[in-house]
């Protein structure tokens, strides 16, 4: 019973396609008829309807060597990448930089402005025009951590050929102008910074001059009082050691109140540098009290075995060299910001420029007439079977009253 009705169902299946070619092949010329008119109408449409087109460049984020240092010697750039930490150049963080500003709402209303875009999108306010205006633009990252920044401007209906040359134009002039006040705003922001950090070196610089001219009269003044004193190669070792550690730790906190200006206090920059401030304070300490744990300072004497005149002089000595090398480390620094300052050479890469486009990127024509074809075709069908349907089921029912009606 059970193949009895498969078979059945089979057949009923086989009965029902071949009755659906036959009516499609019944309605033969209406289906050519249509199809040929849909055709045309897609071919038209296809022709007349807005092109897009686009334009785009790729921009290459600064690193450590395009920033703030691409123009200095490298030893004086060493100083400064200490001073502002890893992340100041990490790609990363140039990279959110540089999509900021373009997305940024200075810059959107500045490009409608100078190519009067409100007119273009008829737009009845500023917001509207911003709103129309991003979406146009199109910023993407690729895998190389590159900024892609795309414009995409469309042509009107009936667009003539001079109307499409002019949207080609737009396309391209508004993807430069976006890319050059990119390039400004960058720039301005990393002047203004060194600028700012160049205040804080200045004042540090001043002090430090102070501080040697009143060591360097100290010095004279105990050299003239009680004569130049020699001290063991153990005493000089030692401050020599002294000298370095200090300088090292002034440098050090120098460049952890510039961190601490450039990022918060819970930042690994911060917290590493505050650290390491400590580490070197803690192994001045040793040197200077003694410690019977360290194995690496015990050849070294410490202040208690040196004689209360020649501590003094060592003092003096150990306080004009730290301040000597603090000199030349911030000179360093004060003469690399100025020229930070003052640079105004383009700070970033662009890998591709944009281009006038030859192409259109939308509507792809071929498509668009399959697909309009396609649509017009079951339309065609789905009218073809209701029609069928409703004559049938009319049929049945006149045949029905004219039955009723002899009977």
């Amino acid at each position: 019973m059970s193949k009895n009705q498969n078979t059945s169902s089979e057949n009923s299946r086989a009965l029902d396609l071949v009755s659906f070619v036959a009516l499609l092949y019944e309605w033969r010329k209406f289906l050519i008829i249509q199809i040929g008119i849909v055709s045309v109408v897609a071919v038209i449409i296809a022709l007349i309807i807005p092109k897009t087109f686009s334009s785009s460049a790729t921009i290459l984020p600064p690193g450590e060597s395009s920033a703030l240092t691409a123009f200095l010697p490298q030893s004086m750039t060493q100083g400064l990448s200490g001073v502002l930490g890893s992340s100041a150049f990490d790609k990363g963080g140039e990279t959110n930089k540089i999509i900021a500003i373009l997305y940024s709402r200075n810059l959107a209303e500045k490009t409608i402005r100078q190519f009067n875009l409100m007119d273009r999108f008829e737009a009845e306010n500023i917001e509207d025009a911003l709103m129309t205006f991003r979406e146009k633009i199109d910023i993407t990252i690729n895998e190389e951590t590159m900024v892609n920044v795309t414009t995409n401007f469309k042509t009107e209906f009936f667009h003539p050929e001079e109307n499409e040359e002019k949207v080609r134009r737009l396309t391209k002039d508004i993807c430069d102008f976006l890319i050059y006040e990119l390039d400004q705003v960058y720039t301005s922001l990393g002047t203004q910074k060194a600028r700012y950090q160049l205040q804080m070196v200045e004042r540090r610089y001043k002090q430090n001059r102070e501080e040697l001219i009143k060591l360097e009269e100290e010095m004279k003044q105990f050299s003239e009082k009680y004569g130049i004193i020699a001290l063991p190669e153990q005493t000089e070792a030692l401050i020599k050691t002294l000298a370095e550690l200090e300088s090292q730790i002034a440098i050090e906190e120098i460049k952890l109140e510039i961190a601490k200006n450039s990022f918060s206090n819970n930042s690994v920059t911060v917290q590493s540098k505050t650290a390491l401030v400590n580490e070197l304070s803690n192994k001045l300490n040793e040197l200077k009290v003694g410690s019977e744990a360290s194995n690496l300072l015990s050849t070294l004497p410490t202040f208690k075995t040196i004689p209360e005149l020649g501590l003094k002089y060592a003092r003096l000595t150990r306080e004009l060299t730290v301040q000597n090398l603090i000199y030349e480390f911030l000179t360093q620094q004060r003469e690399q910001l100025r020229m930070q300052e003052t640079k105004d050479t383009p700070s970033i890469q662009f890998i591709d420029l944009p281009q006038v486009p030859t192409k259109r990127t939308s509507p792809t024509r071929s498509l668009l007439v399959i697909a309009l074809v396609f649509g017009g075709v079951l339309l065609c069908v789905f009218y073809i079977i209701l029609y069928s349907y409703y004559t049938t089921r009319m049929a049945t029912f006149v045949e029905r009253v004219k039955k009723s009606s002899h009977e």
